[in-house]
């Protein structure tokens, strides 16, 4: 939620000559967020090809995975190669 409240004050200080350039701020946000369908996004990975998974472990454990691979099914998948980003998102190196 912090994140988009510093848009929303950057916003209100924006002067008359420079709507424009916040609209299409604005806008680039909007489809970085469309696009990646996730609440941790970072727009360079979507530039690079990275794609975002919410995946549950055996245990029960929902994690948040970013990874280059397409996963159309879970059947058999393994990750050798992940980086934790924090405690429930992980970036899988191992492309």
């Amino acid at each position: 939620m912090a994140v988009y409240l510093g848009y929303f004050f950057v916003g209100t200080s924006i002067s008359d000559g420079d709507w424009i350039t916040l609209i299409c701020v604005f806008g680039m946000i909007f489809l970085f967020v469309f696009c990646s369908q996730a609440q941790y996004f970072n727009p360079i990975f979507l530039l690079l090809g990275y794609k975002f998974y919410g995946v549950t472990k055996e245990n029960g454990v929902k994690i948040f995975v970013i990874s280059k691979r397409r996963i159309q099914e879970t059947e058999g998948l393994q990750f050798l190669d992940l980086r934790r980003i924090n405690d429930f998102t992980f970036i899988d190196k191992g492309c």
